[in-house]
């Protein structure tokens, strides 16, 4: 079965998804409408009663499907005011100057955080492309959330680089409720950690959607690789937190 075939029957085999789209209008009253898809895929959004174009707002969209237990949310993008984009992948190519992925993984006393980067995001006659690459990793102990840790640690380790700057966006996989006020900058990332400024943060699973949408793709491969860093590190327990060096990540 070539690659072509693998697809259209992974295609069939999926639930079939759903677009949702999440308004807060921060306006008692106002009543709010989306206008047709533009050329450039995006919806801009109105005021329902005057027909102007209104950006007070704030906007989330989601993909994923209906399951017994609720809804499973694949990707969750904030959207800039006044606009959502209706294409995941276009949103993050055309919105976002650099992509990241990060993902923690633990086991008895360890945590083992790994950071996918998402470079050279295009679009080619084939669809949409990226490569992976892996800045060091991180393997530590005693953290009352090692989740959050790891987001800290691929937040100090993106804002250190002098090589990144314009709009970065990280994906992460946990405490989905709680990204609008980190985004906000009305709660911490982290203990009294805020999130820097020019970064957002993003949701994407990793179980499900990886050769749908970036985001996806890239959790996935943090997952996988904190999984071999579990594996293959040192059993005994470490004093403190150390970094594994990118290249040893490479597959």
């Amino acid at each position: 079965m070539n690659r072509h075939d693998r697809r259209a029957a992974a295609a069939r085999g999926r639930k079939k998804r759903q677009t949702i789209i999440k308004i807060n209008a921060h306006v008692p009253g106002i009543e709010i409408a989306l206008g047709p898809p533009s050329s450039d895929g995006t919806l801009e959004v109105f005021d329902a009663k005057t027909g102007k174009p209104f950006d007070g707002c704030s906007i989330e969209t989601a993909e994923g499907y209906a399951r017994s237990k609720g809804h499973k949310i694949i990707v969750q993008s904030p959207q800039m005011p006044g606009k959502l984009h209706t294409d995941q992948n276009r949103y993050l190519l055309e919105g976002f100057d650099h992509v990241f992925a990060v993902d923690t993984n633990t086991d008895r006393f360890r945590s083992a955080t790994v950071v996918s980067w998402l470079h050279n995001i295009r679009l080619d006659k084939e669809g949409y492309k990226a490569e992976l690459r892996h800045p060091p990793a991180l393997l530590a102990e005693g953290h009352s959330s090692p989740e959050k840790n790891g987001w800290v640690y691929a937040l100090a380790s993106i804002t250190k680089s002098t090589d990144l700057t314009g709009r970065i966006a990280l994906f992460v996989d946990a405490f989905l409720a709680e990204l609008p006020a980190i985004n906000a900058r009305t709660a911490p990332v982290y203990d009294d950690y805020f999130l820097p400024d020019g970064i957002t943060l993003l949701y994407a699973s990793a179980d499900v959607g990886s050769n749908e949408f970036f985001g996806a793709r890239a959790m996935r491969e943090s997952d996988r690789v904190a999984s071999i860093v579990l594996k293959v590190a040192p059993a005994q327990r470490m004093p403190f937190a150390f970094q594994i060096p990118a290249a040893a990540l490479q597959q």
